[in-house]
């Protein structure tokens, strides 16, 4: 499989303002290979809270599988989305592609930080979905369940000189 996740702007807080954005993961797999889709924690090593950084300063945000902030995009573990399919081949053509909605909530971030650039590095991981008997072949073997990894940035601009304050 190959998969793709571009980076995803959410714009410029003011402090004020509720963003939302988002992006298009694709991915292409070989016909009728199961796959999974699951995304990193970023910076804040949880699902429930993710946060851009700048500095010692973060912002919280969060990645969902719906623009109106429905489940978070995580790995499919503890109630988290992870997105599902079946290849229909490695043609460009073939391409599936699954949106992904960032939401950063004004009423989340509270308190001073500074003006700047956050940033929080999200990976896309596409892992092989494997039947029990398709899992015990590969460790007979010796073989490791490999899948592909795309790197995406989110970020967020405060502009210089209106650092939050709330």
């Amino acid at each position: 499989c190959i998969i793709s996740a571009p980076d995803m702007n959410l714009g410029s807080f003011d402090g004020t303002n509720d963003l939302n954005a988002s992006s298009v993961i694709s991915i292409r797999c070989t016909a009728s290979t199961p796959f999974a889709v699951g995304l990193s924690t970023g910076s804040s090593g949880v699902y429930a809270n993710r946060t851009l950084v700048f500095g010692a300063d973060t912002l919280n945000y969060n990645l969902f599988d719906s623009a109106v902030g429905g489940t978070i995009w995580g790995d499919g573990a503890n109630s988290t989305f992870a997105w599902s399919g079946t290849g229909s081949g490695m043609a460009l053509a073939n391409a599936q592609t699954q949106t992904v909605y960032g939401r950063l909530l004004a009423t989340a971030n509270s308190g001073p930080v500074a003006a700047g650039a956050y940033l929080d590095d999200i990976v896309a991981t596409h892992a092989f979905v494997r039947t029990a008997a398709q899992v015990q072949e590969v460790a007979r073997r010796g073989m490791a369940l490999a899948g592909d990894r795309a790197l995406a940035d989110v970020n967020v601009e405060l502009a210089a000189g209106e650092p939050i304050g709330l």
